[in-house]
C-alpha cells in the first residue's frame, strides 16, 4: 500500500452539551407526536363509526346502503390510525425532522378553510361547479401551475367523483 496514509480512528465522546442538545432537537419529541397523531387518528375514525350508526337503513335496499361507505372509510381511519401510533411506537426516533414552516401552516389553514367553503357552498350549488372551483383552488394552494395542474386535475377529480358517487353509488349529488 504504497502512498496511502493510515489514519488513526477518532475518539469521540458525548459531553453533557451534546446529550442536551439531542434531548432538545425536534427528533426527540417525534416519537410522542407520531403516537398521539396515530391515536388521535384512530379516535376520529371511532367517532365517525359512532356517527355512522345514527344513520337509518333504507328499507328494502341491498348491503350497500346508506351506512356503507361512511362505515367503511370509519373502519379504514380507525385502523390506520391504531397502525400508524403502533409504526409511530416501534420505530427509532427521526435523526432530524424539520419544524413546520409558516408556509406550510399557512397552507394548511387555507385548505382547511377551502373544506369548509365547499361544504357550505355544496348546500346552495350543485356538485359539479363546486367541485371544479374547490380542487382548482386547492391545486393552486399546493402550488400547482400550469394548464394541466389547474385545467385537467379538476376536471378529472370531478369527473371521477361524480361517476362514483352519483352514477356508480348512486348517492344524490
Amino acid at each position: 500500500m504504497s502512498g496511502a496514509t493510515v489514519l488513526p480512528e477518532e475518539v469521540t465522546e458525548v459531553t453533557q452539551d451534546d446529550a442536551t442538545a439531542e434531548a432538545d432537537s425536534p427528533a426527540a419529541g417525534s416519537r410522542p407526536r407520531e403516537i398521539a397523531i396515530g391515536v388521535g387518528v384512530a379516535v376520529l375514525g371511532a367517532a365517525v363509526l359512532l356517527a355512522v350508526q345514527a344513520l337509518l337503513p333504507e328499507a328494502g335496499r341491498d348491503a350497500f346502503g346508506p351506512r356503507w361507505w361512511p362505515g367503511g372509510l370509519a373502519l379504514a381511519l380507525t385502523a390506520l390510525g391504531v397502525a400508524l401510533a403502533i409504526v409511530g411506537g416501534l420505530r427509532p426516533a427521526a435523526a432530524t425532522e424539520d419544524a413546520p414552516t409558516r408556509r406550510g401552516i399557512v397552507r394548511l389553514v387555507i385548505l382547511l378553510a377551502l373544506i369548509v367553503a365547499y361544504g357550505a357552498a355544496w348546500q346552495f350549488i350543485h356538485f359539479i361547479p363546486v367541485t371544479l372551483v374547490l380542487s382548482c383552488a386547492a391545486a393552486v394552494v399546493l402550488g400547482a401551475r400550469g394548464w394541466k395542474g389547474l385545467i385537467v386535475f379538476p376536471i378529472v377529480i370531478t369527473a371521477i367523483l361524480f361517476l362514483l358517487f352519483g352514477v356508480l353509488l348512486g348517492v344524490p349529488l
